[in-house]
This record gives structure tokens, sequence and C-alpha cells, in this order.
């Protein structure tokens, strides 16, 4: 019987963070296991990797598929999976050897539907940077702190990596990853599965996440307020008993925009227009529907000062802003 399913999309990494991530599955102690690894698309080299992996280790089961983005390549894996547990790996990540086999045993003790564990960063040469870990131990902290968008704890949750998932709990509620987001998929995807499942903690430090510049979380995006206003409706669709916390997070995903995309050194935009397309877009139907529940004394003062400006119509600190961007 297979234990757990490891769930590996491959497209445009590394072949050493490559290898690194393979030599992390093929140490692991536990026996019962598979290993899913999904090309989406990946150049030739990195497929001939997966393939020599595959014949060394029986459980490598190597999958070749057109590009379609992450959240369609780990639905495949899910649907391939064949384990009792489903848990995973970024391919330019890897984990500590004897990961399956604490998560599952945690799984069995617990008798929960998700299990979460903790993680290190670490830079392109595997120094560990920050220990991500959780000042949570139900379900209910955890769902709270996935809106808060701006701590360790609220990033783990988000993450989908460093979670067990029981395969029939996630087939019998058919929760699958949102293929129109290309970001905050595993986001969406985290929060259905916790506000349907039971949860639980093991505060080990089990995996390995490599940041680097390559990383899709650093990448400019013109689009990025519309996907995360979808983002923000699938939360509302899943659980409208979470406005407020909804109404929050949507402000710091407001502002979240100003760095990846409106003020962003990537923008060839004049500093009028971008302070222009902001004003727009804080004036928007769209955002401020989504505005109706906030409760900016929850948030830092950061958020209440810049927000108070807005409110009022003062938009010269939205000025310092852009013009500070474009120079420094």
């Amino acid at each position: 019987m297979i234990k757990v399913s490891v769930i590996v999309p491959v497209y445009k990494v590394p072949l050493e963070f490559l290898r690194e991530c393979f030599d992390s599955l093929l140490a692991q102690t536990m026996k019962e296991c598979e290993f899913i690894v999904v090309s989406d698309g990946a150049p030739d080299a990195e497929c001939s990797v997966c393939e020599e992996y595959a014949k060394r280790d029986p459980r490598f089961k190597f999958f070749r598929r057109e590009h379609a983005g992450v959240s369609a390549t780990r639905n495949f894996g899910i649907s391939q999976a064949q384990g009792e547990y489903i848990t995973f790996v970024d391919s330019d990540d890897w984990i500590d050897k004897d990961t399956c086999q604490l998560v599952y045993k945690a799984a069995c003790e617990s008798k929960t539907d998700i299990v979460l564990w903790e993680c290190a960063e670490t830079n392109i040469n595997k120094k560990v940077t920050n220990r991500l870990s959780y000042n949570a131990n139900n379900k209910e902290d955890i769902l709270s702190h996935i809106f808060v968008r701006s701590n360790f704890s609220a990033a783990l949750s988000q993450l989908t990596v460093c979670k067990l998932y029981k395969n029939s709990f996630l087939k019998n509620n058919n929760i699958l990853f949102n293929e129109k987001l290309p970001i905050e998929e595993d986001t969406v995807f985290n929060f259905q599965a916790l506000e349907k499942g039971s949860a639980t903690v093991l505060h080990r430090t089990l995996y390995y996440w490599r940041k680097h510049n390559d990383s899709s979380c650093h990448k400019y995006r013109e689009d990025i307020w519309a996907i995360l206003h979808k983002a923000m409706l699938c939360y509302k669709e899943i659980a409208p008993t979470y406005n407020q916390q909804i109404s929050n997070a949507t402000l710091i995903a407001f502002y979240e925009c100003w760095g990846k995309c409106y003020f962003n050194k990537k923008n060839t935009k004049s500093v009028k227009e971008k302070v222009n397309d902001v004003i727009s877009l804080w004036q928007s139907k769209d955002l401020q529907d989504l505005l109706l529940d906030l409760d900016l004394k929850k948030l830092s003062r950061f958020y209440q000062v810049e927000t108070w400006f807005l409110q009022h119509n003062i938009f010269l600190p939205l000025w310092l802003h852009a013009i500070k961007n474009r120079f420094i």
C-alpha cells in the first residue's frame, strides 16, 4: 500500500536544483511512497533528469505533458496519486529525509485530514536565511492567519508545500487548484481545504524553500490586481463568514500591487500615469466592494496611515512612493 504520494511539477528549473530536489526524495526513509513527477512542458534537459531518476528508483513516476500551468499540473498529479495521503514539493526545493515518515505518523496519530509543518527559507546556495514557524495550533487560528499576508505563520498557511492532505478528503470534496489563477492559487486551495477539513500542526522544520530571483513570487505582473481580485472573490464564495478578514486581506493585496506592478521598476509608464492608475484602482467599484467590512484597527500603523490619506483623497504619499521607486 502506498502511504504518501509526493507531487512535483517541473518547469524551467535549473538542473542543479532539480537534482537536489530529487536526491531528497530518493533519500526518503519511507519506502511506501511514490514520487509523481509531472513535466509542465519542461525543456528536454529537465525531462532527461526526470527519466533518469525514474529508472533509478521505482518510486519515481514520470509524466510528460504540454505546458498548462502549475495548477493544472498539480491537479493532474492529484488525479494520478495512489497514496493514502498527498503532499507537494516544488522542483527547486528539497525536504528532510524523514519527512514522509514523520508527517504520515502525525496524520495517523491525529486522525486529521491535513497536517501542516514548518520550513526554512534558503538562498540559492542552500544557506538557511530564515525559519518559518507557526504560532498557531488549531484550525481556526491557521485559517485566520491565511489572510494576514504579513507574517511568517501567514506565509506558511498560504503555501501548498509543507502540507499533507488525505487523498480521499480532497477527492470527496472536489478540492482542486483553480486553473484560472496563475498566482494565489495555493492560498485559495489551502483555504478551501482548511475550511472543510480537520488539521493538526507538526512543529518540525522538514521543508527547505529556496528563494531566488527566478521564483514566480518575484516576477513583475501587469495583471496582478485582476488576479488578486479573482482570488478574493473565491475566498468570499468559499466562506462568506470571513468577510472582515477578506476585506483586510484585500487592502493589503492592494498595497502589494504597488511594488509588484504599479511602482515596479519594470513598469515603463511615467510617474503621473502610475499614480493615476493607483488612484483609479482605489476608486474602483471592484476594490471598494471588497473593502466594505474593513477593520483598520487590526492592521499595522503603516496601513492605517496610508489608507487615511487615500480615504480623504490626499494623494501626495502616492506621488512620493512613485518618485522614490523611479529613482532608487
